[in-house]
């Protein structure tokens, strides 16, 4: 086995690619290029490659590769029989793969219509599996038992799937029609509720909703009213939710619902009314919450002083419930926004200090410091900065803690101060927004970081486990999702081994899935710093790496962007993970959002384009770069020291929001505007992505970024 593992690895590292370009190395060998047409879908392509081979100058395991790449060419392209007949020769080098290639069998014979052979094999590939095959074998074989009307089967393979598994949604859909193909009324009913309560958002959610019709119990009301409302079913979720309320004998349900209602009424901007329906919630049923969303909603209707003070309330009367440092922060910030200074630095005192563990703790203690700095109280305002450095354990918080008391000192004319904490707040570079800022301040070109390490990579040696065996063959076949699969099962097993986890990271390059990468690259930073190793800046360009960079500098010179600047924005966007798409419906590497990506199409005069483009990385990086592009020249016309943290802002929150933002935010002091920003995710966003930039253009360039934030403000 180690043997094995060791000889597909040689094949599949000997070189790198970025995904849809072919290395050298690949053009010269046909059987990867043929992989690489297989991961890509072009199965007419591989297959015509794969025919064209000489046998006699392949060995053993060679001609067992070019059998199974056949045999999912013809599968692909509904040439059933030969690929069965492909499949009969199992495995052979393969050995690793005996479940898969049964269920690829299997798959081809039951459309090559003999269902009955596949049973056999579809059983077979579960019971020879673990993790997501064998879900997947069982779900088939399930379905093919209820299309040859054999429900007693049916039932039995469904139910295998019910508890846990990767298939539980699909598996309760098809258990819930087999049981109404048998009468049996009242156990269709309680899976399908079973359905919506679990996976309420989803298809299958919706299609056992319309299938029960009449829902009877409070439980049934309920579950489909939150169900209904999560599909933006808003009218049929208010009716069943109000019934609940008017019908129920149960205080219990009648306050879930009451307070589920008041959610409906929020998710469609009907503010009003959902603040009378959360107040009900609170006072008439005691649902604590009722009380700290119904400050949400006084918020939202501009009426910052009383949510403010609702939200105290609501922390004040419920200390312990989750939810309590958040009333305080929002009160905090709602009185700051209507310049009650005051209010707003004794919230945040107390927040920081009676919730010193919370996530809202370490920003709570730096805004009551900022509040100060905005009043021109600097040495106050330093001393809570300072505060807040010692205080936390973050390091992002303190390099921001540091910063800050810098600029305070700055203020103050005593320079020399300024100049250490400066200092002290570029030492934590490159893992923070304001250790980059300070670099920037400081004007520091200098290595943060040893090149590389001063001690010999150490690793313990490890034999390669079934799942990332099974990985390295599906690559060397061209199936790189489902080889990314067993390598995913894998990664637990290596998170302490720095050597193991270097060669994961590979393979994931390798096959594309460089989302996975970055992820396994962060391991194996916490590994080196476990094993003592310190950090260079190797480590660095590991953590920060230039995927896709020819479409990315094509990009850059085509749209005139700094190519640093698309590769921080793709990092922060998408992690480099080409099949990301966000809740809002943005997608791709870039994250351009359908309607976006047809304008930017329409200005390149790209008529070819579809919206499922923007799954291609090229088509992403082009679509977004033109858009980022455009930010940039927008703001570029006022001349302005934040046009950056503007185009960025406009990036994410839409440029509407950015040109209100750019009338009324701060614009003499850089770092005051990005910290106005009102959006935590935006003003957030725009601080990852200058991290990004300024480590992007130190690796590459061996200097800092200088011009995208100003050093001076």
């Amino acid at each position: 086995m180690l043997f094995l593992a060791v000889g597909v690895t040689v094949g599949l590292l000997g070189s790198l690619c970025v995904p849809t370009h072919l290395a050298p190395a690949e053009r010269l060998d046909p059987l990867a290029s043929a992989a690489h047409m297989i991961s890509e879908g072009d199965y007419a392509r591989a297959l015509k490659l794969l025919r064209e081979l000489p046998g006699e100058r392949l060995d053993q395991w060679e001609m067992d590769r070019v059998r199974l790449q056949k045999g999912l060419c013809y599968r692909a392209l509904g040439r059933y029989d030969e690929a069965v007949a492909a499949f009969d020769g199992g495995p052979g080098g393969f050995e690793s793969l005996a479940s898969y290639v049964d269920y690829w069998k299997a798959d081809a014979l039951e459309k090559a219509g003999s269902p009955e052979l596949a049973h056999a094999l579809f059983d077979e590939a579960s019971a020879g599996s673990r993790g997501w095959l064998r879900d997947a074998a069982t779900l088939r074989l399930a379905r093919s038992y209820e299309r040859g009307r054999e429900f007693a089967k049916a039932v039995q393979a469904y139910e295998r799937l019910i508890g846990g598994s990767l298939e539980e949604r699909a598996a309760l859909a098809g258990l819930a029609n087999v049981l109404e193909r048998q009468q049996d009324t009242a156990r269709t009913r309680e899976i399908r509720l079973q359905l919506i309560e679990d996976y309420g958002w989803s298809s299958e959610a919706l299609g056992a909703l319309r299938s029960m019709e009449t829902f009877s119990t409070d439980r049934e009301r309920f579950h489909a009213g939150v169900a209904y409302a999560r599909h933006g079913k808003y009218r049929t979720a208010t009716r069943l939710l109000r019934n609940v309320v008017q019908d129920s004998d149960d205080p219990i349900w009648q306050g879930r619902a009451q307070y589920e209602l008041a959610r409906v009424y929020y998710r469609k901007r009907d503010y009003r009314t959902a603040s009378r329906a959360f107040d009900v919630a609170y006072r008439t049923h005691r649902v604590p919450k009722g009380l700290l969303e119904r400050a949400r909603c006084l918020v939202r209707m501009g009426d910052d002083l009383e949510g403010a003070r609702q939200f105290e309330l609501f922390a004040s009367t419920f200390p312990t419930i989750s939810g309590a440092a958040e009333g305080l922060w929002q009160a905090a910030m709602a009185y700051e926004r209507k310049r009650h200074y005051k209010n707003a630095r004794r919230v945040f005192i107390g927040l920081a200090g009676r919730y010193s563990k919370s996530d809202y703790a370490g920003q709570a203690l730096w805004r009551a410091g900022y509040i100060q700095y905005k009043r021109g109280d600097y040495e106050a305002s330093a001393r809570d900065f300072l505060r807040l450095a010692n205080r936390t354990d973050e390091n992002y918080l303190k390099d921001q803690g540091h910063y800050w008391a810098a600029k305070c000192y700055t203020e103050l004319k005593r320079d020399d101060e300024a100049l250490y904490w400066m200092e002290r707040a570029a030492e934590g570079f490159p893992t923070s927004y304001y250790s980059s800022r300070a670099r920037a301040v400081l004007g520091l070109t200098t290595p943060a970081y040893p090149p590389a390490p001063d001690v010999e990579r150490e690793g313990t040696p490890y034999e390669p486990s079934e799942e990332m065996v099974r990985g390295d063959l599906l690559a060397s076949l061209g199936l790189f999702r489902e080889a990314e699969r067993e390598y995913r099962q894998t990664e637990s097993d290596y998170i302490a081994n720095r050597y193991a986890l270097n060669d994961l990271l590979h393979r994931y390059e390798r096959i594309g899935s460089m989302d996975r990468a970055l992820r396994v690259s962060n391991y194996l930073l916490n590994a080196e710093r476990s094993s003592g190793v310190p950090v260079t800046m190797t480590v660095f360009r590991r953590l920060y790496p230039t995927y896709y960079w020819g479409a990315v500098n094509r990009t850059a010179d085509e749209v005139d962007v700094d190519p640093n600047l698309i590769l921080a924005i793709m990092r922060q966007e998408s992690a480099f993970n080409e099949h990301a798409r966000s809740s809002a419906g943005a997608r791709g590497l870039m994250q351009v959002m359908p309607a976006t990506g047809r304008q930017m199409a329409r200005k390149i005069r790209d008529r070819d384009f579809t919206v499922e483009d923007l799954w291609k990385p090229n088509t992403s990086i082009r679509l977004g770069g033109e858009h980022l592009s455009d930010h940039l020249q927008f703001f570029k016309k006022q001349e302005d020291v934040r046009r950056l943290g503007l185009a960025l802002s406009a990036y994410n929150a839409g440029l509407g929001r950015a040109r209100r933002w750019s009338e009324r935010l701060p614009s003499d002091d850089v770092d005051s505007f990005v910290e106005s920003i009102p959006f935590l995710e935006t003003r957030n966003y725009v601080k990852l992505v200058y991290r990004n930039y300024q480590v992007y253009t130190y690796l590459q360039n061996e200097s800092d970024g200088l011009l995208a934030m100003p050093a001076v403000n």
